[in-house]
């Protein structure tokens, strides 16, 4: 999925939005004992939010 267009990965993520349910794996990953959102959570929220995150596919967009 990574290799997409940003614009097909976020129609895809989109249709998952509303999921407020979190996994791990999937969501999340637990890093030194923090959550660490992955680039798929970043793509359901839809936007950057401007905290510099690891993961964020909209700061190499």
């Amino acid at each position: 999925m990574a290799n997409q267009p940003i614009q097909q990965q976020l129609k895809l993520a989109q249709q998952h939005a509303s999921s407020h349910s979190f996994l791990e794996g999937l969501d999340y990953d637990i890093e030194n004992g923090l959550m660490v959102m992955t680039r798929w959570a970043h793509l359901k929220r839809g936007k950057c939010c401007g905290n510099g995150c690891r993961h964020c596919p909209f700061s190499k967009a």
